[in-house]
Formats: C-alpha cells, structure tokens, sequence
C-alpha cells in the first residue's frame, strides 16, 4: 500500500463515523457484537438503520496476526481521525475517548475489506 490506499482508509473511516451522531457509537458496545459469529440476514435492512454497521464491525480485521509496525500505524491514523472530528465538533477531546478503539476497528476492517480498482495492468482498448 502507498500514500493513496492510506488516504483512502482514512476518508472512508471518516464517512462511516460522520454518518452518525457520536452517541450512535459510544452508547453501544459494537465491539462486543462484533465478536458474533453470524449476524441475522434481515429481509428488508431499511427498518434497522444499524444493519450496515452490524455488518462492517463483523468483518474480518486480521488483528491477531498484524504486525508490531502495522498496528503503530493503525494507531496513528485512529489518532488522526480523532483529531480531525475534534476540529471538526464532531466530538469534545477526551483521555481514552470511546471513539478511539471503535475507530481502529474500523480502519482495520476497511484495509482488509476493500481492495482498489483503480490499477491498470496494461492499455484498455475502449
């Protein structure tokens, strides 16, 4: 991964947690229910606004076997995001802010969730 895929984790863990209001996030414990083997298959996710988010914090995030340099860097940019919602009022700066480890999470699902389209092997012949 280069500059771009980094810049693109952290924009999309920017958009999931500004998606919500922060209360949406610290009054649950997502991080328990991530530990759930199977979320329920729902007919129609439209009457449950957390479905989606049942859904991105079930993925798999390799946390077990990530190395020592790849979690010091997961760390900075969940730092970063923090700082980032501070300035923005998203929420107040706080020590051990809730939102620290839910947004780790999120950073670490994304980078082993998805995966860029935009390389280009060889010349496309419209």
């Amino acid at each position: 991964g280069g500059y771009d895929e980094i810049s693109g984790t952290v924009l999309m863990a920017l958009r999931v947690i500004t998606q919500k209001p922060c209360a949406f996030f610290t009054e649950r414990d997502w991080l328990a229910e991530a530990k759930v083997d199977y979320i329920e298959v729902e007919v129609n996710d439209d009457d449950d606004d957390s479905y989606k988010f049942k859904a991105l914090f079930n993925m798999v995030t390799h946390h077990q076997v990530r190395s020592e340099a790849d979690l010091l860097s997961t760390s900075m940019k969940t730092i970063f995001i923090l700082q980032l919602l501070y300035s923005m009022n998203y929420t107040k700066p706080e020590a051990r802010h809730p939102l620290g480890p839910i947004i780790f999470h999120i950073l670490e699902a994304i980078q082993y969730n998805v995966h860029p389209i935009d390389e280009v092997k060889e010349v496309v012949d419209p």
